[in-house]
């Protein structure tokens, strides 16, 4: 098993998901969507399905890095985004 990231499976996963599961606005189930910074050319993709994606350092590398992602997650509802 290696520690580098599948990136050829991930460049692949946020369109399929949201494609499947699609905007809760259009009768899908999602809103919105963090994505890792390394993965912000996504962002643009997501946003024409009319899933609201935010860009956020996603690593968990200590507590405060940690907070900052669940952070962003909530900050997602100030963005228009229904809870």
């Amino acid at each position: 098993m290696s520690s580098r990231p599948d990136r050829d499976r991930g460049d692949t996963a946020a369109d399929a998901v949201a494609a499947h599961d699609g905007a809760r606005a259009e009768g899908g189930l999602l809103d919105g969507w963090l994505l890792a910074e390394e993965d912000a050319g996504f962002a643009p993709a997501l946003a024409a399905t009319g899933i609201h994606p935010v860009v956020a350092p996603l690593w968990m590398r200590d507590q405060t890095a940690s907070a900052a992602i669940v952070d962003a997650a909530l900050g997602l509802h100030g963005n228009g985004v229904e809870p």
